[in-house]
């Protein structure tokens, strides 16, 4: 992956006001902070812009890149001037912004559970382009209210899953025209794990086929939605037919299932609990037998402060997750599934605490973390690797250099050796190793670089 200098965006955003590197942080650079009001929930991207969940505020829109320097420049207010929104989840899918909410107890407004927005026409100013609103149309009322949700494409059909705060099931719409949605289906664990009630639904992700919904003290459910397409409603017989199956149900001991993310190759489930006790677990996908099997765990990470993990991203091999007052923690997903921090951003370094308050999600933008922040509204990090030369030296009577380095993100990374060749980890030195034969002269200096960025340049001895 080809890096960007940040020297000079470092240099130029800290002067505005980003924070400074602490002792706590780890692998990561401070790119900039935008203040963009107090309860900032959720953010995601698109293009040179950052949009951040903010209640009954609206959405605030952040210029993060392009031309000037990073700076709050709008604000998205589906009701203007009727504070009777509470908007908590934000998603970018190709030019459309999906802004949810999840409408206040005697709201003064329609009941809209999702927004959507052209950003195409306008990035800053977007207009409205269709909503799910209760009497709108077919199974409507179903989506009029959400707490979290997720859009997936799939076979050139979008399809927004709301974790509807309506009806306590995962209710999933075809939004593909934006502005003519069509219901289809709807997802819930099995009856019994609340007794004779429906429990909460939290949140819900798609991927692959896959979806994974959060049911808190119900642990998480997972559907076979690769079907969805055939979900329909049967008007002559008012019902709904489902095109999809319950896989799993997990319900671990104690659980306050928060969120959950697939790795992008689908093997693994990695899920955040509302207990600091528990933190975030990774769950091997491939090990589902039946509905009524629990997965198999694989991993533990909980906070060392004993703060409370909140949600995840996952990226690559690197899980992003939103760790409230200790920041953001940044971890490798290894092959075997297991969990190991490599970086780390904390956003209150000098206040601590074990509050709700702090880094609510996390975001990845290209190479910028972006970390939506409760009351300090929205940071940008990059995650870099710091590297150190132990040895660089070239054998004149055998023609051989020998390249040894440290890395503070190792055995994860993988360091590169510009015009040699990529270094193999050697667990026994506790170094990255590289030895090339036949080098017919000293190269004079060599360059180590990571492919998570940084990089160090070292002269290198003759023998």
């Amino acid at each position: 992956m080809k890096r960007i200098p940040i020297l000079a965006s470092v240099m130029a955003t800290l002067a505005a006001g980003a924070p400074l590197l602490s002792a706590q942080n780890r692998n990561t650079v401070p790119l900039f902070n935008v203040a963009s009001g107090a309860g900032t929930t959720e953010v995601c991207a698109s293009g040179d812009y950052a949009y951040q969940a903010r209640g009954s505020e609206g959405v605030s829109v952040v210029r993060i890149s392009g031309a000037g320097a990073p700076a709050y420049v709008g604000s998205i207010q589906p009701y203007q001037g009727v504070g009777n929104t509470d908007i908590q989840d934000v998603e970018t899918v190709g030019n459309i912004l999906y802004v949810g909410n999840e409408v206040p107890n005697n709201s003064a407004t329609p009941h809209t559970g999702l927004f959507m927005y052209d950003l195409a026409a306008n990035p800053v100013n977007p207009p409205l382009v269709g909503t799910i609103t209760w009497g709108a149309g077919p199974g409507f009322h179903l989506g009029a209210s959400l707490h979290n949700f997720c859009i997936d494409v799939s076979a050139g059909r979008t399809y927004a899953y709301i974790a509807s705060a309506i009806s306590n099931a995962v209710e999933v719409f075809d939004v593909t025209n934006p502005a003519l949605p069509e219901y289809k289906d709807a997802l819930r664990p099995p009856a019994g794990i609340y007794g004779l009630i429906w429990g909460s639904v939290h949140d819900v992700t798609v991927r692959n086929g896959v979806c994974v919904s959060t049911w808190l003290d119900g642990g998480f459910a997972i559907h076979d939605v690769s079907n969805i397409a055939a979900s329909h409603i049967d008007f002559q017989l008012e019902e709904l037919v489902s095109a999809t199956s319950l896989l799993n149900h997990t319900k671990y001991a104690n659980a306050n299932t928060y969120h959950a993310a697939i790795s992008e190759d689908g093997q693994w489930l990695v899920t955040t609990d509302g207990r600091s006790t528990i933190g975030c677990r990774t769950w091997n996908l491939g090990s589902i037998s039946s509905p009524t099997v629990a997965l198999t765990q694989t991993s533990q990470f909980t906070s060392p402060t004993g703060t409370v993990i909140h949600s995840a991203e996952i990226k690559g091999k690197y899980v992003y997750v939103s760790n409230f007052m200790d920041g953001c923690r940044i971890l490798e997903l290894t092959p075997a599934g297991l969990l190991r921090e490599v970086g780390r951003y904390d956003t209150t370094p000098t206040t601590g605490g074990l509050g709700y308050n702090g880094v609510w999600s996390v975001s990845v933008a290209g190479e910028k973390v972006l970390l939506s922040d409760t009351t300090q509204g929205l940071f940008a990090v990059d995650f870099r690797d710091s590297i150190s030369v132990t040895l660089a030296e070239w054998k004149r009577s055998t023609g051989t250099l020998t390249i040894e380095s440290t890395s503070t993100a190792s055995p994860s990374v993988a360091l590169e050796v510009a015009g040699f060749g990529t270094m193999i980890w050697n667990a026994n030195l506790g170094k990255y190793r590289l030895v090339v034969s036949g080098v017919s002269g000293n190269p004079g200096t060599i360059t180590v670089t990571s492919d998570i960025g940084g990089s160090q340049t070292s002269s290198v001895r003759k023998r």
